[in-house]
Protein backbone atom coordinates (compact mmCIF):
# COMPACT_ATOMS: atom_id res chain seq x y z
CA UNK A 1 0.00 0.00 0.00
CA UNK A 2 1.44 3.43 -0.62
CA UNK A 3 0.73 6.15 1.07
CA UNK A 4 0.95 10.29 0.49
CA UNK A 5 1.84 12.71 3.21
CA UNK A 6 1.15 16.32 2.53
CA UNK A 7 3.47 18.86 4.99
CA UNK A 8 3.21 22.53 5.27
CA UNK A 9 6.06 24.65 5.92
CA UNK A 10 6.81 28.28 6.54
CA UNK A 11 9.15 29.90 3.89
CA UNK A 12 12.48 30.39 5.84
CA UNK A 13 12.12 26.18 6.61
CA UNK A 14 11.83 25.58 2.99
CA UNK A 15 15.25 27.63 2.24
CA UNK A 16 18.27 25.33 2.10
CA UNK A 17 21.00 25.62 4.88
CA UNK A 18 24.19 27.14 4.89
CA UNK A 19 27.29 24.28 4.39
CA UNK A 20 28.06 24.21 8.25
CA UNK A 21 24.42 23.91 8.68
CA UNK A 22 23.79 20.44 7.14
CA UNK A 23 24.31 17.89 9.61
CA UNK A 24 21.24 16.22 11.33
CA UNK A 25 20.88 17.33 15.25
CA UNK A 26 19.84 14.65 17.61
CA UNK A 27 18.13 17.72 19.42
CA UNK A 28 14.33 17.89 19.53
CA UNK A 29 13.80 21.38 20.88
CA UNK A 30 15.22 24.39 19.07
CA UNK A 31 14.95 27.70 18.13
CA UNK A 32 14.54 28.92 14.42
CA UNK A 33 15.80 31.94 12.84
CA UNK A 34 13.24 34.52 13.73
CA UNK A 35 13.58 32.96 17.54
CA UNK A 36 9.99 31.01 17.81
CA UNK A 37 10.65 27.50 19.36
CA UNK A 38 10.23 24.76 17.42
CA UNK A 39 9.52 21.05 18.51
CA UNK A 40 10.07 18.28 15.53
CA UNK A 41 8.23 14.70 16.48
CA UNK A 42 7.76 11.64 14.55
CA UNK A 43 4.96 11.26 11.93
CA UNK A 44 2.83 8.59 13.01
CA UNK A 45 0.18 7.21 10.14
CA UNK A 46 -2.16 4.90 10.85
CA UNK A 47 -3.36 2.75 8.08
CA UNK A 48 -6.45 1.83 9.38
CA UNK A 49 -7.46 5.39 9.71
CA UNK A 50 -6.85 6.00 5.98
CA UNK A 51 -10.25 5.21 4.15
CA UNK A 52 -9.89 4.81 0.28
CA UNK A 53 -12.27 6.79 -2.12
CA UNK A 54 -15.59 4.87 -3.03
CA UNK A 55 -15.81 5.16 -6.34
CA UNK A 56 -13.49 7.30 -8.94
CA UNK A 57 -14.07 8.52 -12.12
CA UNK A 58 -12.47 6.79 -14.99
CA UNK A 59 -9.76 8.39 -16.92
CA UNK A 60 -10.09 6.99 -20.41
CA UNK A 61 -9.40 9.41 -23.48
CA UNK A 62 -11.27 12.21 -21.82
CA UNK A 63 -10.80 15.57 -19.77
CA UNK A 64 -10.26 15.55 -16.00
CA UNK A 65 -11.69 18.96 -16.14
CA UNK A 66 -14.60 19.58 -14.32
CA UNK A 67 -16.00 21.89 -17.50
CA UNK A 68 -17.33 19.16 -20.29
CA UNK A 69 -15.71 19.82 -23.74
CA UNK A 70 -18.24 19.29 -26.76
Amino acid sequence: MMMMVMMMMTKAAAMPKGAGQSRHSARTHRKSSDGAAVETVPLQLDPSALVPPRHGRPLQNVSVSPWTYK
